[in-house]
């Protein structure tokens, strides 16, 4: 099993305390992210790496491996950036399936009630009777009578 560990910095400060490493990693991504609010990721992550060594944050880590640090970060955003625009992209298809999914559906009712209202009015001017107007529709009598009685409820 595995356990992930929020290591922003409001958690976990007794980890923090007992790990500098740890420590000046949460630093370095809180430096990426308040970069990344002025400028693009790669220009938020080179301006991080630089701020860190000057203030001797993962300095000698930084230094030695500043091109693959540079890379992993681009590679997880590029990943991560992946995801989201999936996701995005399946809930907007969702979104318009449901919305043809709907209009298909309403058109559908629509249709139903019109022809029930039509019955209904044949019925009421004595040119069907109820079982003749329930045939027509398709209904058994009980059926065809809550199908009226619904009509009758929309339009008032």
């Amino acid at each position: 099993m595995i356990q992930a560990i929020n290591i922003n910095s409001e958690y976990n400060k007794e980890l923090m305390e007992k790990s500098r490493t740890l420590r000046e990693y949460m630093i370095f991504v809180e430096t990426v992210r308040n970069y990344e609010k002025e400028y693009e990721f790669k220009e938020a992550v080179e301006y991080a790496i630089d701020d860190c060594i000057r203030n001797n944050i993962l300095r000698s880590f930084l230094i030695k491996s500043r091109a693959e640090v540079l890379r992993v970060f681009l590679f997880e955003y590029d990943q991560e950036k992946h995801i989201r625009q999936e996701k995005d992209e399946s809930r907007e298809e969702g979104r318009k399936e449901g919305i043809k999914e709907g209009i298909k559906l309403g058109r559908k009712e629509g249709l139903e009630l019109g022809e029930i209202q039509m019955l209904v009015k044949q019925m009421q001017k004595g040119r069907i009777t109820m079982e003749e107007a329930a045939e027509d529709a398709g209904m058994t009598v009980e059926k065809f009578t809550d199908a009226m009685e619904h009509v009758m409820s929309q339009l008032i």
